[in-house]
């Protein structure tokens, strides 16, 4: 008999947890389709889009167990405006960009890491695996510093020419690099940003 009362409590127990992993992953669905159907303009803080955007990124059972992951989110980030459908989508792009190429690669390691200086939010991410082609980055250089410049020739993952174009309306800049094995796309946005501040 006491023997059956602890299996009863272990399952017990066990329906527990997995009731509060399902309550945490349909809460994150839910914001996720929230911010995806929003249309106005808000205040937002990018370290609660980036971390609402790797939540849903741990649904994908491979990044969740066999990427070596380490985010670190800056203090004190400030506020932007803007629409969080645009930067959830944008954000969703390049996280999703660098954690296919993490899984390819054999090292499998992602690095996501916010700060900010006196006029800037940077928001880095660092993967192992194949890096931008010199095309690319090239392509991508361009189209940030230059005001006629287009994305045609770019050829990175389905989306994120996309992503880059949308950052770019919220005056930001797009950098691709890599150093010692890892490959890192660096995103600048001025915190100073307002709507009407658009191109």
């Amino acid at each position: 008999m006491e023997n059956e009362l602890k299996r009863i409590r272990n399952d017990i127990a066990s329906i527990n947890r997995e009731s509060d992993s399902f309550y945490d992953i349909f809460r994150d669905a839910s914001a996720k389709f929230y911010a995806l159907a929003h249309r106005g303009v808000d205040e937002m803080n990018i370290n609660q889009v980036v971390s609402a955007e790797m939540r849903f990124a741990d649904f994908y059972l491979e990044f969740k167990h066999e990427i070596v992951k380490e985010i670190e989110l800056g203090e004190y980030i400030p506020d932007i405006k803007g629409n969080s459908a645009e930067l959830s989508l944008v954000f969703w792009r390049l996280i999703r960009m660098a954690m296919t190429r993490a899984l390819k690669s054999e090292k499998k390691v992602f690095y996501l890491k916010t700060k900010h200086d006196h006029s800037n939010i940077i928001v880095l991410i660092s993967y192992s695996g194949d890096a931008v082609s010199a095309e690319d980055e090239s392509s991508v250089r361009r189209f940030f510093s230059d005001a006629s410049s287009d994305l045609n020739d770019v050829k990175m993952e389905k989306g994120v020419s996309w992503a880059l174009m949308i950052l770019k309306k919220y005056l930001a800049h797009v950098q691709f690099s890599d150093k010692d094995g890892l490959n890192t796309i660096t995103v600048i946005i001025p915190h100073a940003f307002s709507d009407g501040e658009k191109k």
